[in-house]
């Protein structure tokens, strides 16, 4: 693989002969070898910048590949494995972790995955797109701005997992997976509608010079108030019991 890169200036999707044999031999390696070097391949194929898409580069065409058992914490250059923007289409994943992994703007297009670990995962703006997720986990995650586009969600976890403006187009979910989420504020159902977050204060609205002594239901965290424009009546409440902000 190192020398086709060579031999074509860095891509492996410069011309079709190239790309055909790099896909040919990237999908018989996968069947080869066991889940853990399976990771190390996928990372030497991220750090050449094969996986995403670029201007200048195309991403290689891993569709029909089964990653099955691969925890990409073993693939952790640093203490989180970063994975941003990587393009995985048609491939079908299971028992796969990607616990505590950074994968911004990740596109998982018709992915089939299950029993699926992201627990505490960055994955901001990721796309899911005609995909089927069955049987997988989201807690603690920040997912905000993601897009679940025309996707199964069945046995879906989404404790604790930050949902802010995520969108739901074609995509059915059940409320008791909504109301376990840490935020759902600014999300977008299949049907449209625009969901608004819980009020967090009892007994009407609370000033900016408020103490925050009584009055909210949230518990268990620290709360501080942003001043905005000096006005007394025009503050954000932020809550401070994880990294995974709401906004």
């Amino acid at each position: 693989m190192t020398k086709l890169l060579e031999k074509d200036g860095g891509s492996l999707r410069r011309n079709e002969v190239t790309s055909t044999v790099a896909r040919v031999k990237t999908l018989n390696t996968f069947r080869q070898l066991d889940a853990h070097r399976n990771v190390q391949i996928i990372r030497f194929l991220y750090e050449a910048k094969q996986l995403t898409d670029t201007p200048e580069n195309l991403s290689l065409d891993l569709s029909t590949a089964k990653l099955f058992d691969i925890d990409f914490r073993d693939a952790a250059v640093d203490a989180k494995p970063d994975l941003s923007h990587p393009q995985l289409s048609n491939v079908k994943l299971h028992n796969t972790t990607f616990a505590s992994a950074i994968l911004a703007s990740a596109v998982f297009h018709r992915v089939k995955a299950s029993f699926m670990n992201f627990t505490q995962t960055t994955a901001v703006a990721v796309r899911f797109e005609l995909a089927a997720l069955t049987y997988s986990n989201f807690s603690n995650s920040n997912i905000k701005r993601a897009i679940f586009w025309d996707t199964t969600l069945k046995e879906i976890d989404f404790s604790r997992a930050n949902l802010y403006k995520v969108l739901f187009p074609d995509t059915d979910i059940e409320d008791v997976q909504l109301e376990r989420a840490l935020s759902i504020h600014g999300a977008e159902l299949c049907n449209g509608t625009r969901v608004h977050g819980i009020n967090l204060i009892n007994d009407g609205q609370f000033n900016c010079t408020h103490a925050l002594i009584n009055g909210w239901t949230l518990k268990h965290v620290n709360v501080t108030v942003v001043m905005s424009n000096q006005s007394n009546n025009n503050c954000h409440f932020n809550i401070q019991p994880l990294s995974i902000e709401a906004t």
